[in-house]
């Protein structure tokens, strides 16, 4: 648009009528109000980290003049400098986001600016010298320490309703993701790597309806992780959610899984994802095992590796299977036998071992004779490394053949 001090306006035709504009700043000075209006036009689902709002230097105060002096030329300059002062604006954005601290930010050189003009570019030494020691300040110092975390973490702070000032139809406390860490944005100096960003994206949006996996590896430094957050950038229209996982822990995972569910309301334990008839057969199925302790760890064991198994369906399983699996007990030795409650246990072990692979069965049946706490993967290494190595004055049984046999495939 034209500026009214240093250009003519402009006349725009638009279905036949003529219309005049003189300028973006009468009035829209500080455009902070339109641009969070047309952000939430343009994503009215999504949330907004932070909003930096830059001022071109704070406006000198608007005064009225002496009546007794006044002027009709006055009262243009005087509703000019209201019209053009991006001040109001910013502090009327101010009162949307008083209550959510960390979203709104804005930086405005409070001296020393007010007797700038529009065109004064022979000032601009004197202008940089005034930012400088605005910057210079403690208090702007934290405030962009603060405004670069709330850029760089993307936590979900407001909704873009909330933020051009509109009620949302949901209260924005129950909808709100709660401290939670949104994945990054690559950085500016990505260059892309424009073959394996194909890739990665074909791998993950190739079949719907179906869950897909793509592992990224490479050596460190290569830019795994910026080709990871380009990836998601460029297809984040593809996904309802989006969950950026601190995997350097267990901890750190857990950490940002429960942020996660949190978030979306689901709990914040897995306690409050349990269903009602869960939980009732999660009461029978203790009595099932007459409160036996080693059953109700087989049972948890078996239920967390295998998917989708609830409960419920395990009860269901360990109750059709229980019949059979007595009869086998009755076959065993009496040394192989518990004192109480026997049959319970080997029912529920049993059902385990029988999800175990041929591999893990042969590891089990070698480690069954010996104690849990000294149990190593070097002790294997080096068995197999030192077989061949010594020479014994009697010939290996067929037992031991087969041992060593085991011994040496489990080391590969």
């Amino acid at each position: 648009m034209a500026h009214p001090d240093l250009f003519k306006s402009i006349d725009i035709v638009h279905s036949g009528v003529s219309q005049s504009f003189v300028g973006g700043e009468i009035g829209c000075s500080n455009p902070l109000v339109h641009v969070l209006s047309e952000v939430k036009r343009l994503y009215p689902d999504r949330h907004v980290a932070c909003i930096i709002s830059i001022g071109a230097g704070h406006a000198r105060i608007v005064r009225v003049p002496d009546p007794s002096r006044w002027y009709r030329t006055q009262d243009m300059v005087v509703a000019k400098d209201m019209a053009v002062d991006g001040e109001r604006v910013a502090e009327e954005v101010g009162l949307r986001f008083q209550g959510r601290s960390g979203v709104y930010f804005r930086l405005n050189v409070d001296q020393g600016m007010q007797n700038m003009k529009s065109g004064s570019w022979e000032k601009l030494g004197e202008a940089t010298q005034h930012t400088q020691a605005y910057l210079q300040k403690n208090e702007t110092n934290q405030k962009l320490d603060e405004a670069a975390r709330a850029s760089v973490e993307r936590r979900e702070a407001v909704s873009t309703t909330h933020a051009a000032g509109q009620i949302p139809a949901i209260i924005e406390a129950t909808k709100r993701l709660v401290g939670f860490k949104r994945c990054p944005a690559p950085t500016v100096f990505y260059t892309g790597r424009e073959d394996e960003n194909m890739q990665v994206i074909a791998c993950i949006t190739g079949g719907k309806g179906e869950r897909r996996v793509c592992v990224i590896y490479g050596l460190g430094g290569v830019g795994k992780t910026q080709l990871a957050f380009n990836v998601v950038e460029r297809t984040w229209d593809e996904w309802d959610h989006v969950i950026y996982v601190d995997a350097s822990s267990n901890e750190a995972i857990e950490k940002s899984l429960k942020e996660f569910a949190e978030a979306r309301d689901i709990g914040q334990s897995y306690t409050d994802s349990i269903q009602e008839k869960d939980t009732e057969a999660a009461d029978d199925l203790v009595l099932d095992f007459g409160c036996l302790a080693l059953a109700i760890v087989h049972a948890g064991a078996f239920i967390a590796h295998s998917p989708s198994m609830t409960i419920s369906k395990y009860r269901s399983l360990f109750l059709s299977q229980r019949r059979r699996m007595l009869e086998e007990y009755k076959q065993l030795p009496d040394m192989a036998k518990l004192d109480e409650r026997g049959d319970t246990v080997y029912t529920t072990w049993r059902m385990c071992y029988d999800q175990l692979k041929p591999e893990s069965r042969e590891l089990l049946w070698l480690i069954a004779y010996m104690h849990y706490d000294g149990i190593s993967e070097e002790m294997f290494k080096r068995a197999a490394q030192n077989m061949h190595t010594k020479e014994y004055p009697l010939p290996p049984t067929d037992r031991e053949i087969q041992a060593r046999g085991h011994v040496q495939r489990l080391s590969e």
